[in-house]
C-alpha cells in the first residue's frame, strides 16, 4: 500500500523533527524499527520477509521516503543513513546493487524512460513465484524437517548447486527442533513471535551476531554433551 507507506513516512518525519532538539534524528532512525517489525501498511502483504530480516528490509524500503519528508520540513536536519541494524546486511547489498543500476539507467542520455518502464514491467509481471499445494493431509512441519535433515546430513549436502540461495544451517535445524513444540502450541501469530524472540532471538541469535558464530555455539554445546557422556 504505497499511500499508507507515504503516510507512515510523513508521520515519522514530523515526529522526528519535533524531537530533533532533544534526540538527534540519526538516533531516532536507529531506534525506529524493532526486530520482527510488522508495519501497518504491510499488514496485507502477500510476501513478508522472515522475522529477523524485517527490520533492515523495512528500514531500507522507507529511508529514502523518510529523508524526503524530513527535507520538506527542514533542510538543515541532515541526511538519513542506514542504521547499524541494516548496514552490512544482505538487504543493504541487494538495495545498493538496485540503486546503482537504477541511477545508471536514469542518467542515460537516451532511452531512459523506456528502460525504466521495462524494469518496472519486469519486476511486476515477469517475476515468477512457485506455488505448491499439498492435497492430502500431512504434517507440513515434518516435511520441512525432512528437507532440513536431507540438506544437512543426507547425500544432498554433497551435491554441487551453482545457485544455492540461502542454505539451511545446523543452527536452523537446532532452532526448529527446540522451538517447534512450544511455538506450535501458541495459536496466535503474535504469541508465536513473542516466544521466538524470548527463547531464541534475544538469548542466542543476537549475542552470536552471525550465522557462523551461531553454528559454532551449537557445535560447542553438542560437543560438551558428548564430552559429558
Amino acid at each position: 500500500d504505497v499511500v499508507s507507506m507515504r503516510e507512515w513516512a510523513r508521520a515519522w518525519a514530523q515526529q522526528a523533527s519535533c524531537k530533533a532538539s532533544e534526540i538527534p534524528v540519526s538516533q531516532q532512525w536507529e531506534d525506529a524499527f524493532e526486530i520482527g517489525a510488522q508495519l501497518p501498511f504491510a499488514g496485507g502483504a502477500m510476501l513478508l520477509p522472515s522475522f529477523v530480516d524485517r527490520r533492515p528490509f523495512f528500514e531500507l524500503l522507507l529511508i529514502g521516503r523518510c529523508a524526503f519528508e524530513l527535507a520538506a520540513i527542514d533542510r538543515n536536519i541532515g541526511a538519513l543513513t542506514p542504521s547499524t541494524h541494516a548496514r552490512g546486511s544482505k538487504q543493504e547489498l541487494a538495495k545498493s546493487i538496485f540503486d546503482v543500476e537504477a541511477r545508471a539507467c536514469a542518467q542515460a542520455a537516451a532511452g531512459c524512460i523506456p528502460s525504466l518502464q521495462a524494469a518496472v514491467s519486469n519486476a511486476l509481471n515477469e517475476v515468477q513465484v512457485m506455488y505448491c499445494e499439498v492435497l492430502n493431509d500431512i504434517n507440513l512441519s515434518q516435511v520441512f524437517l525432512w528437507l532440513q535433515e536431507k540438506s544437512l546430513l543426507g547425500m544432498g549436502a554433497l551435491l554441487h548447486n551453482p545457485s544455492p540461495g540461502i542454505p539451511f544451517r545446523p543452527a536452523d535445524l537446532a532452532r526448529n527442533l527446540l522451538l517447534s513444540s512450544s511455538v506450535m502450541r501458541a495459536r496466535e501469530m503474535s504469541e508465536q513471535e513473542r516466544l521466538f524472540r524470548r527463547e531464541w532471538i534475544v538469548p542466542l541469535e543476537q549475542p552470536a551476531g552471525s550465522a557462523e558464530r551461531l553454528d559454532a555455539m551449537v557445535h560447542a554445546f553438542v560437543q560438551s554433551l558428548d564430552d559429558v557422556e
